[in-house]
Order: structure tokens, then C-alpha cells, then sequence
């Protein structure tokens, strides 16, 4: 069953232990609240060990397209063809990833290249911008919210965090303690 998620599920007859399942996938198409701006991740390394990752990426070459490393260094191959980049991400023998207990749930430590065609967060924020506009007024209790929040001092709302121990509740900061 397809939801939009990368989900499928696949019955295969007659697979025993030892045997190799190769398979690819191609996606065509885009969601439309993304308006025609692409932005996709290009995994490197998983929790288990894998053969082969490949990924493949066929890009106007008229269009600029940025990639960010998080956690390695690896780049992609580039040919290019009548008005046509691809960028091919090729690894072979790629070791899985040993997760460790107790890291915090936000925490990925798998390596990845994220993609995107914006430049900056200024072009992410005008494209989102689209997304939250109302016509409606507001209610007169969140005009008064907005209200005591522009009454905020600048200085104090872009101040770093001094502890980042505040951050956490009590529960997650007694794991993190060194015993």
C-alpha cells in the first residue's frame, strides 16, 4: 500500500536464507505544496549493512541545486548532457550504523546529503510564507498574544542558550548524568 511515505509492502515466493533481493525504485511526479521546489536526502550509510547505495539524480542544468554533508564527505559523480545534469551517489560495500542507547530521539546518526534548490533560509521562508496566509482576521485573544510579544525586547528574544541542561526535563537530564 503506496501513502505517500515511501511505504510498500511485497510478498515474495520461494526466498530462502542466503539469497541476494536486488531491487530500485524510480519516483516521478511532486507534491504540490512544495510548488515545483525540490528538496530531497540522499542517504550514505544505514542501521544495517548494505551491498549497494545508489542514488541517482537527473537535474535541469539551467537550475542550481545545493547539497549539504551531514556526518561525511562523500560528493557525487557529474556528466552532463543536453541541458541535463546527473549526479550519481554510488557506495558499495557500506558498513551498517551501530545505534546507541539512550541518545535523544531527535538524534540521527546516520550520514546523509541533503538537496535542495533554495540558496538560503530567506527562500525557504518566502515559500512557507504562501503556506500560512489567511484571510480571516485574528481572534482579539491572539491579536493580544501578538501584541505582549512584540512588547519583547529584542536582545531577549535571539539570546543563547546558557545551559542546555534547561532544555531537558528531569527525567532525560538524570540519564545523562555521569554516575
Amino acid at each position: 500500500m503506496l501513502n505517500g511515505q515511501e511505504s510498500a509492502v511485497l510478498v515474495l515466493d520461494d526466498v530462502h536464507v542466503g539469497d541476494i533481493i536486488d531491487y530500485s525504485y524510480s519516483i516521478k511526479g511532486s507534491n504540490p505544496v512544495f510548488a515545483g521546489h525540490f528538496s530531497e536526502v540522499v542517504p550514505v550509510q544505514m542501521t544495517e549493512p548494505a551491498e549497494r547505495i545508489l542514488t541517482r539524480v537527473l537535474w535541469p542544468s539551467r537550475r542550481r541545486l545545493s547539497a549539504k554533508l551531514h556526518g561525511c564527505a562523500i560528493q557525487p559523480s557529474a556528466t552532463y548532457e543536453k541541458g541535463t545534469t546527473e549526479y550519481v551517489w554510488d557506495m558499495r560495500q557500506v558498513p551498517g550504523v551501530a545505534l546507541e542507547d539512550l541518545v535523544p530521539a531527535w538524534y540521527d546518526p546516520k550520514p546523509w546529503v541533503q538537496l535542495s534548490e533554495f540558496q538560503s533560509w530567506a527562500q525557504v521562508d518566502q515559500w512557507a510564507l504562501a503556506l500560512f496566509r489567511t484571510t480571516s482576521p485574528n481572534s482579539p485573544e491572539l491579536s493580544q498574544e501578538i501584541a505582549k510579544w512584540k512588547q519583547i525586547p529584542e536582545s531577549l528574544n535571539r539570546r543563547p542558550v546558557e545551559n542546555m541542561e534547561n532544555l531537558w526535563n528531569p527525567e532525560e537530564r538524570r540519564l545523562f548524568q555521569a554516575h
